[in-house]
């Protein structure tokens, strides 16, 4: 019952996720083999075309065995501008991993998405590539990811081709996971996405969280991301950054 009333009371708390989703973050750590589950929720503020409330809601569902991973996420979102106006943000993420060894895994993954306030009228991706585990120690690891991506992408703006862009990228990522305390942990992630064609148009994603332990299964998220796009959708600023704060249950 306790923990029914403190959900209900941080409802209204949560974030915003960037063009670049950081899967990462979203994978559930356990020991043993079987499925496992989170739910979010939450509201927050941040700056991309311009200032945006957002409420969302985050589901995900892992499946793992010994050696493999499945893992499928979808996040929803109304979003809330400064202009008074709501539009939309939703994607669906589905990632595969099999271990090779304890420190090399093969990853693929698949992705659709929408967002209106970043110009992204359809973005679909599938890619994949090798994860190495860099360090690992009781309170702390470390990985780095070499992927490679397809990107399909078309955008609202009137100024853009009518033609999508398709295009091949390099998705590249390290990631660590600091315990602080057993119910403390901080956890950082960052991404480098550039076009092998064209190394002008690139993207870097960092986004980090403190995450604390409530009760077994609830727990409460505070961070923030920031992402640089070197070649964004027309009216839409290279910059953009969110301040985030989750709540999160497990199951």
């Amino acid at each position: 019952m306790k923990e029914r009333l403190v959900v209900l009371a941080l409802l209204l708390s949560s974030a915003l996720q960037a063009q670049i989703v950081n899967m990462e973050e979203q994978r559930i750590v356990t020991n043993t083999t079987g499925w496992a589950g989170e739910l979010k929720f939450g509201l927050t503020t941040s700056k991309e075309v311009q200032q945006v409330l957002n409420l969302i809601t985050e589901n995900q569902l892992q499946y793992k065995t010994k050696k493999d991973l499945y893992l499928i996420r979808l996040n929803s979102k109304i979003l809330k501008t400064n202009a008074n106006t709501m539009t939309d943000n939703t994607f669906i993420h589905f990632r595969y991993n099999r271990k090779f060894s304890d420190l090399l895994r093969l990853e693929a993954f698949t992705q659709w998405q929408h967002n209106r306030i970043t110009g992204i009228k359809r973005r679909y991706l599938i890619g994949a590539g090798p994860r190495f585990k860099v360090l690992e120690t009781k309170n702390f690891n470390s990985y780095i990811g070499l992927l490679g991506m397809y990107e399909y992408e078309l955008e609202y703006s009137p100024e853009a081709s009518i033609i999508p862009l398709q295009v091949i990228r390099s998705s590249n990522y390290t990631s660590f996971t600091w315990r602080i305390l057993p119910n403390i942990k901080l956890i950082n992630t960052t991404y480098y996405q550039p076009r092998p064609d064209l190394l002008n148009d690139y993207r870097v994603f960092s986004q980090a969280s403190l995450q604390f332990g409530i009760t077994k299964r609830l727990s409460f998220e505070f961070g923030g991301w920031y992402l640089f796009d070197n070649v964004p959708a027309p009216g839409v600023p290279k910059k953009t950054y969110a301040i985030e704060n989750f709540l999160k249950w497990k199951f």
